[in-house]
């Protein structure tokens, strides 16, 4: 049985709110560091590639 993202948003939030977890702050955390973990390497090597190259 597969389920949808809201599906599974809907169930952490029923066991995670009466803990008192913010599960929306939890996941736009988690999506931002997924986010910055991807673009990481991408940007360092666009960085490299604009850096000057020294001339052999």
């Amino acid at each position: 049985m597969r389920c949808s993202p809201k599906e599974i948003k809907a169930a952490v939030q029923q066991v995670a709110e009466p803990l008192g977890i913010d599960v929306d702050a939890r996941l736009r955390t988690a999506i931002e560091t997924s986010i910055e973990n991807y673009a990481r390497p991408l940007r360092a090597a666009d960085e490299a590639a604009l850096a000057p190259q020294a001339l052999v």
